[in-house]
């Protein structure tokens, strides 16, 4: 049955520490990530919902963090052209301690 339950809610909860209620800094929601993906319930941990605006500052602090992976959720805004833009910075970004997917 556990493991039932572990299929089905694999990666279920995504962290957006960045976001109302919590509204925490960058560097903290990133510490909190990281101390959650060392807990046991690590398993139902999803992704780490990061805007685009902010990519840039994450990317300068990833390697302040012990991370053995860390899946974002990239938030877009604007138009076709400021997503083109953003999907050119996040190609531009790609470093060794940053692997961020499109």
């Amino acid at each position: 049955m556990l493991a039932t339950i572990k299929a089905l809610f694999s990666g279920i909860v995504d962290y957006a520490g960045l976001f109302p209620p919590a509204q925490l800094s960058l560097s903290t929601a990133m510490a909190n990530y990281v101390q959650y993906q060392a807990s046991p319930d690590a398993w139902m941990l999803g992704r780490f919902v990061l805007p685009a605006s902010r990519l840039a500052e994450f990317v300068t602090l990833v390697p302040s963090f012990p991370l053995q992976h860390l899946p974002l959720s990239l938030i877009l805004t604007g138009g076709a052209g400021d997503m083109a833009a953003t999907l050119a910075k996040v190609r531009s970004l790609q470093s060794s301690q940053a692997a961020i997917a499109i």
